[in-house]
């Protein structure tokens, strides 16, 4: 490594950082390089090598790639007063279209832009509220497909020995208990061997998403801001406790960091693609899908909900769904409706009013 002149300056450090061992390059305010090499990837010596860095009066940027790290990392440099870029490496072209990739050239081209200030724009970072609901949202996601493929495993078991069972059929214990009377353990003893043991499993599976839901309530009801909004979300029909607390753990506690309702579209990855040749649209592309896959099925599930609902709140949004769909046809009517959930989830929010079902025929612009 090269050393530090005892000089104050403004100093740019790109960090390629990896479980083990990260890369960092740290440059002057000329841009000469004044320091890089690799690190483990510890608390203890990230802290060790910035503090050298800060020196006591050095002032200390630092540009980071995302990834699973980031968000402790982050916090790490932050607690020791460094300022903090986070970038998102897709949207990254001079290092995503660079011919050499190595963690040592990374981290020197990420100093380089931060030194020249020509970063994308920053990826937000989230709170510890919003990282620890993020976290417990992913993990009920886990656990939810998981369960999903110990039913259809199931299913497949019996079909096999020509049990045929209707498809939601085993969305309960009672119901396992019901299949498993009817399996002789004498004539089928493996079978039944097998299917009361993914009983077990399907009742071990329903109690850990239980309890991670009744953990996710609980960490939204300590953070006094989560709980005001998801007290609003709860006002939407449709809305249930699984895609608003998603809502909040992706929204956290600035909705006004999405300009507006378009900018969150495409944040979850509902706006429509467009094709366009010779100045004439080429066919319905449908939606982009580029964002958060996760939240795009709450909400798709949320506009099914809507549709099943005989509420009073519910019925402009059936009237709104119907308009498209005699137009478009129920699939183009059904996404539209999964993204007018999300237009009016970002209304409620921004401007701190519940649900109001005489206003659904607002223009998303104004939500």
């Amino acid at each position: 490594m090269n050393h530090l002149s005892g000089k104050s300056r403004k100093l740019y450090c790109g960090i390629d950082l990896h479980s083990r061992k990260s890369y960092l390059h740290v440059l002057d305010e000329e841009g000469n390089r004044i320091k890089s090499g690799e690190i483990d990837t510890t608390g203890q010596s990230f802290r060790v090598f910035f503090e050298e860095l800060i020196d006591g009066e050095n002032d200390v940027s630092a540009a980071i790639e995302i990834g699973s790290l980031t968000f402790r990392y982050c916090n790490v440099l932050r607690e020791i007063g460094i300022s903090v870029h986070v970038v998102n490496t897709l949207k990254n072209a001079y290092i995503a279209k660079s011919m050499k990739k190595t963690d040592k050239e990374d981290a020197r081209r990420l100093a380089i832009q931060l030194w020249k200030n020509i970063l994308p724009e920053p990826v937000h970072v989230p709170d510890h509220s919003e990282h620890l609901l993020r976290t417990m949202v992913s993990h009920r996601a886990s656990l939810v497909k998981s369960h999903t493929r110990l039913i259809n495993r199931a299913h497949h078991r019996l079909r096999n020995h020509e049990i045929q069972l209707q498809k939601r059929s085993l969305k309960n214990v009672s119901k396992w208990e019901d299949v498993l009377e009817g399996i002789s353990s004498t004539e089928q003893p493996l079978l039944h061997l097998e299917v009361s043991q993914m009983m077990e499993q399907f009742r071990t599976l329903q109690n850990q998403i239980r309890e991670t839901e009744n953990q996710m309530l609980h960490l939204i009801h300590q953070d006094p801001e989560f709980n005001i909004m998801y007290s609003l979300l709860q006002t939407i029909p449709g809305m249930g406790i699984v895609t608003a607390a998603a809502v909040l753990a992706l929204i956290g506690h600035h909705v006004e960091r999405f300009k507006n309702v378009r900018k969150l579209a495409s944040y979850f990855g509902q706006c429509p693609k467009v094709r366009e040749s010779g100045g004439k649209t080429l066919g319905n592309s449908g939606i982009t899908k580029q964002g958060n896959s996760r939240i795009r099925g709450y909400f798709t599930q949320v506009a099914l909900a809507v549709l099943r609902t005989e509420k009073a709140n519910a019925i402009p949004l059936h009237i709104w769904y119907e308009n498209i769909r005699r137009r478009k046809g129920w699939k183009a009517a059904r996404v539209a409706l999964s993204r007018k959930m999300a237009a009016i989830a970002y209304g409620v929010l921004k401007h701190r009013q519940p649900y109001d079902p005489s206003r659904v025929t607002w223009k998303e612009e104004s939500a």
